[in-house]
């Protein structure tokens, strides 16, 4: 089974927090899936 996994991002700077966004493929095998995550980065 061979399969292709392909990753990317977005990072925005936006006041003392950054929102991020990332998707991710994955391409051949038994199941191609894609998923898309986000959230938020801070400083402590």
């Amino acid at each position: 089974m061979t399969a292709l996994n392909l990753l990317g991002g977005a990072l925005f700077e936006v006041g003392g927090f950054n929102p991020f966004a990332q998707a991710h493929f994955t391409l051949g095998g038994d199941l191609d899936v894609f998923g898309i995550t986000g959230g938020l980065l801070f400083e402590l």
